[in-house]
């Protein structure tokens, strides 16, 4: 934004970020570091920071500070860690560098201290609470509270040095599928994805009749309205998925061409 400091007005101009990574404690310096920071990043040409990884690692209040976060309930905030940070923000500001916020980098949510639905059977929450922070309402709340209440503490609403916020670093569902994540979940969130999943698809389908027609999987157990797991779909599919569609197939050629079927 230009002078006015007003988005999509004349004074506007593009411009292009060329920025750098800066994780965990390097993200915390004192005043005089930070202002040294600032300063060699300019002149070495960037423009922009990237603030990640400041929940990877929890501190105690009076300790100098690894990252935003204390040992006590999420989000609670170690004072130093945001006054550090707060001064970076402002200095390289003053050098003319914009910053990408991150948020949900590494936290792993603690089910005794953050009030979290446990695993079942003793499992471990996996790491970084991926992909659990992505769909359970308790984890989506307290992230929330935590975006609004350090973008407050930084004060960064309506602030142009915040380029950018990233809301979740590499996490998403279509991941977790495929490193096999979702096959992990039990208990309330295994209950949850899937009420989340009868959710989708009577809103893309309309009824689970449609769906199930559409994917053949009427003749399953629950027409495919529960979410299966991979063993459950090979032995879904051997019971009456594609073997029964074989089937269904093999016995009409058999009947065009006059052959008894039993």
């Amino acid at each position: 934004v230009g002078p006015d400091r007003l988005a999509g007005t004349a004074d506007d101009t593009r411009i292009r970020l060329m920025g750098i990574n800066l994780s965990g404690a390097a993200n915390f310096p004192d005043e005089a570091g930070a202002r040294q920071l600032a300063r060699r990043l300019r002149r070495l040409g960037f423009n922009a920071v990237r603030l990640h990884q400041m929940d990877a690692r929890l501190s105690d209040e009076s300790a100098v500070p690894n990252g935003l976060l204390t040992n006590s309930a999420y989000p609670t905030f170690h004072t130093d860690a945001i006054r550090r940070l707060r001064n970076f923000i402002s200095v390289l500001k003053e050098e003319g560098i914009y910053i990408n916020l991150n948020l949900h980098v590494n936290y792993q949510f603690r089910p005794a201290v953050d009030q979290v639905n446990p695993l079942l059977d003793g499992a471990q929450m996996p790491l970084n609470s991926h992909p659990l922070h992505l769909f359970d309402p308790r984890m989506i709340s307290l992230q929330a509270e935590y975006a609004r209440q350090l973008i407050r503490l930084l004060e960064l609403k309506n602030d142009p040095v915040l380029a950018m916020v990233e809301i979740s670093n590499e996490s998403s569902l279509v991941g977790a599928w495929q490193r096999g994540e979702l096959e992990k979940l039990n208990g309330d969130y295994e209950r949850t994805w899937n009420g989340l999943w009868q959710k989708w698809i009577l809103r893309e389908y309309g009824s689970l009749e449609l769906a199930c027609e559409r994917w053949r999987t009427c003749e399953w157990s629950g027409k495919g309205a529960q979410y299966l797991k991979k063993v459950e779909v090979v032995t879904a599919g051997q019971q009456s998925g594609w073997i029964a569609n074989f089937r269904k197939f093999a016995r009409k050629i058999l009947q065009k061409i006059g052959v008894p079927v039993p």
